[in-house]
């Protein structure tokens, strides 16, 4: 029996059953609503993304870089619907800050859930791995406001022969005082996370992973709390 809704706010366009497949353990009992903060536009319609480009994919596929700030109306939006139509708690499948987002109901938002999980492991030194080069930089300052001193490690700067943990290792390696890994996004494929976990001595927190846990535990907690 379907107890309910959880909502899922994606910033590219619907659907993503890739992204929504991170939630199956929470959502046995529920159903997942996804909407997209682009469902509806086109890739002419999107701003040139220069501060905080953040990649995501249209409908047919296409990879698009968009700004942060542009999202944060399209995404409230989307979130103001999914609480009219009843979601419990509402899950936000990407790893961008969104500080300006206004949730009524429970909203778990990756970025922010993991830097209060790491700094209470008592971690400041990260290595902190993002998809693109284009990103190095707006995901240090993010990392830097929320007290931590980031190695920014862009996926698409390696060899291209290079297994990703095989190359994340490497450079863990060259940082023996960082005492954590972060995957500072959300669908990081569950092979690569499980090799890098084995190929380091370091705890390695996945963003999304820790998103989806943290929202099977929130159906149980009041209405207004924000993870």
């Amino acid at each position: 029996m379907v107890r309910g809704k959880i909502g899922a706010l994606v910033i590219g366009q619907t659907p993503r059953h890739d992204l929504t497949a991170l939630l199956s353990p929470a959502a046995r009992d529920y159903e997942i609503v996804c909407r997209g903060a682009l469902d509806g536009l086109g890739a002419r319609d999107l701003p040139p993304a220069a501060d905080y480009p953040l990649v995501t994919r249209l409908r047919g596929g296409e990879v698009v870089a968009v700004e942060e700030s542009f999202l944060v109306p399209l995404l409230q939006a989307e979130l103001d619907a999914l609480e009219a139509a009843g979601a419990a708690a509402t899950i936000l499948l990407c790893a961008g800050e969104f500080a300006g987002l206004a949730p009524r109901r429970p909203l778990v938002r990756p970025f922010q859930l993991g830097a209060r999980v790491l700094a209470s492991m008592g971690h400041r030194g990260l290595g902190v791995v993002v998809p693109t080069a284009a990103q190095a930089g707006a995901a240090r300052r993010k990392w830097e406001r929320a007290g931590f001193a980031p190695a920014v490690w862009p996926l698409d700067v390696r060899p291209g022969a290079a297994p990703p943990s095989e190359w994340l290792s490497a450079q863990a390696r060259r940082a023996p005082e960082l005492p954590a890994i972060v995957v500072d996004y959300v669908g990081y494929p569950a092979g690569i996370y499980r090799a890098l976990q084995g190929a380091v001595r370091v705890p390695v927190v996945d963003l999304g992973r820790l998103a989806a846990a943290a929202l099977a535990a929130i159906l149980c907690i009041p209405a207004g709390s924000d993870q």
